[in-house]
Formats: C-alpha cells, structure tokens, sequence
C-alpha cells in the first residue's frame, strides 16, 4: 500500500512539473513574442534611413566642413558616450557630438573604443567658453538606434 501512495505522490509532482513548464513556455509566448515583433517593427522602420545612411557613407569632416547640406541626413558612426558633454565620435575628443536627447553610454570595452549608432544630423554647436579661439563646433546630432558589437 505503501508503494502505490508513493508512486501517485510521483506521477503527482511530475504533473505538477509539466503543469509550471506548460505555464512558463505560455508566459514566455505572451509576454516575450510581442517585444521580438515589436523590434522586428523597428528594424523595418529604420531600414530606410540604415540603407540612405550607408549609400551617403558621410564622414565627420565633411559635417564640419557643411552642415547645412548634411541636416537631416542619416550617418552611422562609431560613438562614445563617457556622459553628459563627452558624447565622441570614435572616441576622439577633437570629435565631439552633442545631442538634445539622450544617446546610450557606452565607455569603451577591452576591444573597442566606441559604438556604432545610427543618428541624424542637426547641424552644429558652438562652445564659446574658449575667450582666445573661436570655440570648440560640436555636431548636433538625433540619436535613432545602437547596433551591438559584432
């Protein structure tokens, strides 16, 4: 008699077990699936300015240089973000960025100094604290989206 209770006990609890694992791969379709196609939305929604982004391929000298004819337009460059007013592009503090919205920290890792982004150009900003030069020009830019390392 004692072995009978001992095997219902155990076809019990593999139930029960079957029953959370059934719960959980239900929770994960609910609340995980959405998120993936929320970003699979993104990706498409962005493609257009990824694709003009790489056909314009416009550097950070040529910003400077004329930053009226590249407002508006998608660039994906490496960014580092060390915090508020030390935003550069690869890096480099004679690069710096500036934006009116946040853009995604990023210090630098063992392998890399910066992050690729996707952004928009604003135009420029100037730093006129500097009373003997002209001030540091900063590119003004939209952040739009981080890529992960690859």
């Amino acid at each position: 008699m004692m072995e009978k209770g001992g095997k219902n006990l155990r076809i019990a609890m593999f139930a029960i077990w079957i029953g959370a694992g059934i719960v959980v791969c239900m929770w994960a379709v609910i609340v995980l699936l959405p998120s993936f196609q929320c970003r699979k939305d993104q990706d498409k929604a962005i493609q257009p300015l990824m694709n003009e982004a790489e056909k314009l391929d416009i550097s950070y000298e040529e910003v400077i240089a004329s930053p009226v004819k590249y407002i508006g337009k998608p660039v994906v460059w490496c960014v580092q973000n060390r915090g508020p007013g030390k935003v550069f592009h690869r890096g480099s503090d004679a690069q710096p960025l500036a934006s009116d919205g946040p853009i995604p920290d990023f210090k630098g890792d063992k392998h890399r100094s910066c992050q690729d982004m996707l952004l928009k150009i604003k135009g420029l900003k100037h730093n006129k604290n500097f009373s003997f030069t002209e001030g540091v020009k900063y590119i003004n830019v939209e952040f739009v989206r981080a890529f992960p390392a690859k």
